[in-house]
């Protein structure tokens, strides 16, 4: 059964790297075809960082950015339909670091909810003939669509599909900074951003096959709390070494889990993308970091918020707290 469950696991990470014109970890614009006006969250006064609606493309308007029209997509869940796997993905915006929803009908932005299921947070990517895509909404099987008009500022919807040009998507890329140049020749500290006095840490020194991480006080030229990164194969996908045994790879301890308060560990890489973690940058809160697994779409996290040395690390939904967050300094 877990070499089944693996399997399914390593083909849903196959989604991001071919045949649907996007890759988990990189950054998008996502411009409707029937106006070419890009999906956008308000960065005005009324519905900052809420609503969805459509706008011009531009990289500076104004008070705001350009980072509110930029979206990242990360695995989801795996479910089945009709005998066949469907790949589901939440969809991260850059700018505001909430999830593309569906709620009750009315897209909007909004955070994680720990105490609701999300499924309006899940959205099935449908590839087109001429290469585009559509976005079917899973807890209603509706589309995404852009309006009837081709003003700025009004709502995207939802509707049954169609053959509408609304309906469809062209994922435009941007190549964002992925981790720090000297991150990939150097030794560096992972720091959490809520305590930046602790770093990440390998238990005790251990170099066994699944030894825990935690973070802990930092100390000078300590080798237990210095990794090396190494790129992956797609955009901002990268490995994470521990330098106490370069040999190894920063991992989930159960390399299928998709469930919150997986532990992570250092250990061997018994597949390409068990190690793999999706790097974004935190753009409006200058060099902070959030590492997404691969497989599970969860990101590393301080369990608990915790702020104390010993404190375990472990995966779970991003929530945009700072204990997910990580600073990564030179060690000298």
């Amino acid at each position: 059964m877990k070499k089944i469950l693996l399997l399914l696991l390593l083909s849903f990470t196959g989604f991001a790297q071919n045949g649907y014109n996007v890759e988990f970890g990189q950054v998008y614009r996502l411009e409707n075809t029937s106006n070419q006006k890009s999906i956008e969250v308000e960065d005005g006064l009324l519905s900052k960082g809420t609503r969805v609606q459509q706008y011009r493309g531009y990289t500076r308007n104004g008070s705001t950015d350009g980072y509110n029209q930029e979206w990242i997509f990360l695995p989801g869940e795996i479910i089945e339909r009709n005998g066949q796997k469907i790949y589901l993905v939440r969809i991260l915006n850059y700018g505001f670091l909430d999830y593309l929803t569906n709620n009750s009908g009315t897209v909007q932005l909004a955070k994680f909810n720990p105490n609701t299921a999300n499924l309006g947070q899940f959205w099935e990517v449908i590839r087109t003939p001429n290469g585009n895509i559509k976005l079917r909404s899973h807890v209603s099987n509706t589309f995404l669509q852009a309006p009837n008009d081709a003003n700025d500022g009004s709502a995207m919807t939802l509707a049954v599909r169609n053959d509408s040009p609304a309906q469809e998507f062209k994922p435009v890329t941007f190549v964002k900074d992925g981790v720090p140049r000297f991150a990939y020749s150097e030794a560096v500290a992972i720091k959490p951003a809520n305590n930046a006095h602790l770093a990440l840490d390998v238990t005790a020194c251990g170099t066994a096959e699944s030894t825990l991480l935690n973070v802990w006080n930092i100390g000078r030229n300590n080798v237990c709390q210095q990794f090396q990164f190494k790129r992956a194969l797609g955009e901002n996908q990268v490995h994470i070494k521990p330098m106490l045994k370069p040999d190894f790879g920063v991992r989930l301890q159960d390399i299928t889990s998709k469930a919150a308060g997986a532990n992570i560990v250092i250990g061997s890489q018994p597949t390409e993308t068990s190690t793999v973690w999706i790097a974004v940058k935190v753009v409006r809160e200058p060099n902070k970091y959030i590492f997404f697994n691969l497989i599970s779409g969860l990101c590393v996290e301080v369990w608990n918020a915790r702020t104390d040395a010993g404190a375990t690390v472990g995966q779970n939904i991003f929530t945009n707290g700072n204990h997910q967050k990580w600073f990564i300094e030179k060690t000298n």
